[in-house]
């Protein structure tokens, strides 16, 4: 075997090795994430807000590709929210404005 081969043969064992390291703690995730949510739920007060941590809290290297994509869907999601309220308050404005036009009350 060539120096280049060894080399191409030990960066695929590598990135193999990461893949399952990576799929390992995904698994063991899911089921801390299922947990946690259950037993803070047992003991939460009411309007208590709960965080829970992700695995880019933890991992930030290895995690970083989907801390990006969760943190450009929650801007998408909030962008929606806000163009919902915003709709609904200018819905709400014009038939107030429609009201007034009529003689109605406000």
């Amino acid at each position: 075997m060539s120096i280049g081969e060894v080399k191409d043969y030990l960066d695929a064992w590598t990135a193999s090795q990461r893949r399952q390291f990576r799929e390992q703690i995904m698994i063991q995730n899911y089921a801390v994430v299922d947990l946690s949510q259950r037993i803070g739920a047992m003991f939460a007060e009411k309007g208590q807000k709960q965080e829970i941590l992700h695995l880019w809290d933890f991992f930030p290297d290895l995690f970083d590709a989907e801390r990006k994509q969760f943190e450009d869907g929650q801007k998408d999601e909030e962008l929606e929210r806000f163009k919902a309220d915003r709709a609904r308050f200018v819905q709400r404005h014009n038939e107030r404005w429609k009201n007034q036009e009529k003689g109605g009350e406000t």
